[in-house]
């Protein structure tokens, strides 16, 4: 799946116990090299720690899209 940049997305992170909401900030590349139909990686700011970090695509829930809720929620 192909995200646009500026997308708004929530990212289910290992790091944290919710998922953060984040922007994507760059294009897709490819999981794999040379590997055209695969899974895609982005570089996306978090909102929530000011930081940017790379996530898979399929981390990824978008945010308004079917009224998708996180995998995690902050209570």
């Amino acid at each position: 799946m192909i995200i646009a940049v500026g997308s708004l997305v929530y990212v289910k992170s290992i790091l944290s116990v919710y998922d953060e909401l984040c922007v994507v900030i760059s294009n897709a590349r490819p999981e794999f090299i040379g590997d055209a139909s695969g899974h895609y990686y982005y570089e996306v700011y978090s909102f929530e720690s000011k930081e940017r970090f790379l996530a898979f695509d399929y981390e990824m829930t978008h945010v308004g899209k079917e009224d998708i809720l996180p995998y995690f929620v902050k209570e």
